[in-house]
């Protein structure tokens, strides 16, 4: 099974009561966004709004850490063939999560412009302005405390399985762009030295340490476009809950 998601920043959250916030989520449209947008983002969420039609956020469930939205509408089916007609649409249902503690969405099973639709709606929504939404990216600094979180641990215990890397180096040869996927014969100073001398960094594949709350270790990839994917035979929400939110204590800012 994988489980693949989405990750957005929210800058800031509006003070507003829990059922203020519910009666917004149900009346916001992206096109009244993108009216008190600036112009470039304007012109994405006028984008957006061609594309989703009938949009309809609802709050599911509100905890302390975490609220579920749901937002339903339709979608543009994929082209069959390259006529020109205009594609049929589909209905739409998108998970989103808040995560209160570190202020992030999470988009659920939805291709890029589909999760920032619901991104934007709901990011928007909550912060009321669609300008405190941004795709999640790590920062050098991230990937490496991510680099060391994975491969400190001990043998056994976790470890870093692979990742893309532009413009290094390892075993003496220089690379554009490397991809690497290690199997359990491979040396891992070659993925080390890689890493190390990378300008850039593509994804990462990683096993964690034993994770609070499921007590297990999880399989995850995730990209510099803050896509995550989670691989196991089954993957319940509490086991994504866990990992986000031991990411964002990993990552929390240094006081």
């Amino acid at each position: 099974m994988i489980r693949t998601f989405r990750v957005f920043s929210l800058a800031q959250v509006s003070r507003a009561s829990a059922a203020e916030t519910v009666r917004r989520m149900a009346e916001a449209r992206l096109r009244n966004l993108a009216q008190a947008a600036p112009t470039l983002l304007q012109r994405k969420l006028s984008g957006l709004s061609q594309l989703l039609h009938g949009e309809r956020a609802s709050v599911e469930r509100t905890q302390a850490a975490r609220w579920d939205i749901s937002l339903t509408g339709t979608w543009p089916s994929r082209r069959a063939t390259v006529a020109a007609d205009a594609p049929s649409r589909i209905k739409v249902l998108v998970k989103t999560w808040f995560l209160r503690t570190s202020s992030w969405l999470v988009v659920f099973e939805a291709e890029r412009a589909l999760a920032e639709a619901s991104a934007y709606l709901v990011g928007g929504t909550l912060a009321q302005s669609p300008k405190a939404v941004t795709t999640f990216t790590p920062d050098p600094d991230q990937w490496k405390q991510l680099f060391r979180w994975a491969g400190n641990a001990g043998p056994g215990k976790s470890r870093v399985l692979g990742g893309k890397f532009y413009e290094t180096a390892a075993g003496g040869a220089h690379f554009k762009w490397l991809s690497m996927r290690l199997s359990e014969e491979s040396s891992r100073r070659l993925l080390k030295d890689a890493f190390a001398g990378a300008r850039g960094i593509g994804e990462l594949l990683l096993e964690t340490p034993r994770l609070a709350g499921i007590d297990e270790s999880l399989v995850f990839r995730v990209s510099r476009g803050g896509v995550f994917r989670v691989y196991a035979s089954e993957v319940p929400d509490s086991a994504v809950e866990s990992l986000l939110v031991e990411l964002a204590r990993l990552w929390a800012p240094v006081p």
